[in-house]
């Protein structure tokens, strides 16, 4: 009787320690899956880049949501300055449309349209004009999608005798859009148009620093 007792002891001893062992597995596992997702995850928040072809950096991602404002602004001011910014030069010119196409719509093909059938760029090149795209704000509409996007800024158009600066405001919706190499940002512009474009000021030339 004292053997079967002994022999029932070590029954329940023995598993015990097979169910703790087991616990113990499963804890384990548990454990390596959990730290497994945590350094996929850690990896996917890292980007390497190619610098000047020679070395691969490190750099850190930051949340979509975190840099889309800012990566909208750049978009943003990146097709106004190709879109207001002049030369009497034509293949300057259509160099910057073709790049800003690349950014929007319809749209903004009509906006270049127009100019060109007004012969707007003609006019540029025939009088020597240059003009220098500045923004001044941009006031997002982040809370909304598609995002809406109210732009500020001043065109100063530079003639033969005359500085003149121009007061513009425009309009626009844009949409996410798969990144390329011609549109890094991933966002089309839509809906494109100009609210205001008045002169506010009129400088004759001769007036100017000769430095500037």
């Amino acid at each position: 009787m004292e053997k079967l007792r002994n022999l029932q002891a070590e029954h329940i001893t023995n598993r015990w320690i097979v169910l703790a062992a087991l616990t113990l597995s499963v804890l384990f596992s548990a454990f390596v899956w959990w730290q497994s997702e945590a350094r996929i995850e850690e990896n996917r928040s890292r980007i390497y880049v190619l610098e000047n072809g020679k070395s691969l950096l490190l750099a850190s991602r930051t949340g979509a949501a975190e840099n889309r404002p800012a990566e909208m602004r750049d978009h943003l001011s990146s097709f106004l300055t190709l879109a207001f910014t002049l030369s009497p030069d034509a293949t300057y010119m259509n160099r910057n449309i073709d790049q800003a196409l690349f950014l929007g719509d319809g749209s903004v093909s009509r906006f270049f349209d127009h100019l060109k059938d007004e012969k707007y760029y003609d006019q540029i090149i025939a009088s020597s004009v240059s003009a220098h795209f500045r923004l001044d704000s941009i006031a997002l509409d982040y809370a909304h999608y598609p995002y809406g996007a109210t732009m500020y800024g001043r065109q100063e158009i530079v003639k033969s005798t005359t500085l003149s600066i121009r007061a513009l405001v425009c309009r626009c919706t844009m949409r996410n859009v798969p990144r390329s190499d011609n549109n890094s940002h991933g966002l089309l512009i839509e809906n494109f148009r100009v609210l205001d474009n008045k002169e506010i000021q009129s400088i004759e030339r001769n007036t100017l620093d000769p430095t500037r």
